[in-house]
């Protein structure tokens, strides 16, 4: 039961951070994303919703750094590469 609440807790998140960004709030969405982040920082989801944001801030430089980020945490974590899903939004926003 306690796994069900947090996974709708973080589509709930992830939604609102969503939708600030949706709004022009990327500031509030960055944040929401930091704070799902916080909690579960392997999850990938909030990494690339991370990235988009940087990204409509126009902030290149945080974009890689959240990429880095996302890479290291699933190397060291769980011996793992970054979905190709991750890869291609990385290389879409960055290149």
């Amino acid at each position: 039961e306690r796994e069900r609440i947090k996974q709708s807790y973080t589509q709930a998140a992830l939604t609102v951070a969503r939708l600030f960004l949706e709004d022009n709030q990327a500031q509030q969405a960055l944040a929401v994303c930091r704070r799902i982040l916080a909690e579960q920082p392997d999850l990938e989801a909030a990494h690339r919703l991370a990235m988009r944001v940087h990204s409509a801030m126009g902030n290149r430089g945080a974009i890689a750094r959240q990429f880095e980020q996302c890479a290291q945490i699933l190397r060291d974590e769980f011996g793992l590469t970054p979905s190709p899903q991750t890869v291609s939004l990385y290389q879409s926003l960055v290149f």
